[in-house]
């Protein structure tokens, strides 16, 4: 379960930057990082139809903190990933698209949505080496079925 909430505080804090992209879209990903700033705590976190959330659990959950262009996962065991938001986000597709490397080959490749106070990203990890259209694993809703689905809340200030 704490390999999963890294795989996540990876894909939101390895950073939002879109190198090579336009004004128009630059001027998408700052406004979208505006949106995102905060303190969002991790609601659901599901593959395949299995929670990894535990219900019974005493731990505090998971929580994303996004300020001043940085984002920070602060975990049950106090291991606080920080990052620069900015590097992999591109809010000007249909489906919102979060794309970032993880570890060597393995890259995400997931899709994300706010709705008001919630941030729902659902992907799956690839392995480059071996995926010769590693788009095509990209979801293309929000299924735990079809990738890692992480639901965020934004914490009341």
């Amino acid at each position: 379960m704490l390999r999963a909430y890294c795989v996540v505080a990876s894909c939101l804090i390895t950073g939002l930057t879109a190198a090579g992209k336009d004004s128009e879209i630059m001027a998408a990903i700052e406004k979208e990082i505006g949106i995102l700033a905060g303190t969002w705590t991790v609601v659901k976190m599901e593959a395949n139809g299995r929670s990894f959330i535990q219900k019974d659990s005493k731990l505090p959950a998971p929580k994303l903190v996004v300020k001043d262009g940085n984002a920070t996962f602060v975990t049950p065991d106090g291991n606080s990933p920080k990052g620069k938001i900015a590097k992999a986000i591109d809010p000007t597709s249909k489906l919102k698209k979060l794309t970032f490397p993880l570890e060597g080959n393995i890259t995400f490749f997931g899709i994300y949505k706010i709705e008001g106070d919630k941030l729902s990203v659902c992907g799956e990890a690839v392995d480059l080496k071996q995926e010769k259209n590693p788009e095509d694993q990209r979801p293309n809703d929000f299924d735990s079925n079809k990738g890692m689905l992480i639901v965020l809340e934004r914490d009341k200030k």
